[in-house]
């Protein structure tokens, strides 16, 4: 039964799952910048900015994702 169920919601379990996938590369891409500018020793022309900027903040301010200190 509880298959059936799996089934009939496929759609949705694979968009539930689509959007996690995404919300994860956005976090691998901001850890990374995050290490480049730690790397960097801070220098300002590696801080995200633009439209890169507006996606880390999104992803942020949805509250799905947790952050290190660096990040």
């Amino acid at each position: 039964m509880a298959h059936e169920a799996l089934i009939r919601r496929w759609e949705r379990l694979r968009s539930w799952l689509d959007e996690n996938r995404e919300s994860l590369r956005l976090q691998r891409r901001l850890a990374g910048a995050a290490e480049e500018w730690r790397r960097s020793k801070n220098e300002t022309s590696f801080l995200a900015r633009g439209v890169q900027l507006e996606q880390f903040e999104d992803q942020i301010n949805s509250g799905t994702v947790s952050l290190n200190a660096l990040e």
